[in-house]
């Protein structure tokens, strides 16, 4: 039997196009990679939010005093960082902002997942991903 050649794939490729968003962090929360669908998602442009820092592009509404969603997400990829193991949030009212300057509501199903590492110790950058929920 002939074997065929084993072709690695294109993992770039395939996580930008994905048809679900995702995203990847650095353990300081920046901003490294978003695919088209977190673009689509979240109504941002990956060159305007590459680099940045995660809390900075999406901050919390300061129209809701109960908007909860920073805080939620920021324990959550804290316990990411601290016992390297995905987490699962369950749905989050997230407010997003919109270009008009203002915030559209929003609900997220977000998993969060284990660092990635290179090397034996050094930690290095996050995936992470979430449905919105909004309906």
């Amino acid at each position: 039997m002939r074997h065929l050649p084993v072709v690695r794939p294109d993992f770039e490729a395939l996580f930008l196009s994905s048809p679900n968003p995702y995203l990847v962090l650095t353990p300081e929360f920046r901003i490294a990679a978003v695919n088209d669908a977190y673009c689509r998602a979240t109504l941002t442009e990956r060159g305007q939010i590459v680099g940045r820092g995660l809390f900075d592009v999406f901050p919390g509404n300061p129209n809701d005093p109960d908007a909860s969603g920073v805080d939620n997400l920021r324990l959550s990829l804290e316990r990411v960082l601290q016992f390297r193991v995905p987490d699962s949030m369950g749905i989050q009212k997230y407010d997003i902002p919109v270009p008009e300057g203002d915030f559209e509501e929003r609900y997220w199903s977000p998993l969060n997942a284990s660092p990635c590492r290179r090397g034996r110790s050094q930690m290095d950058h996050s995936p992470g991903g979430g449905c919105d929920g909004t309906g």
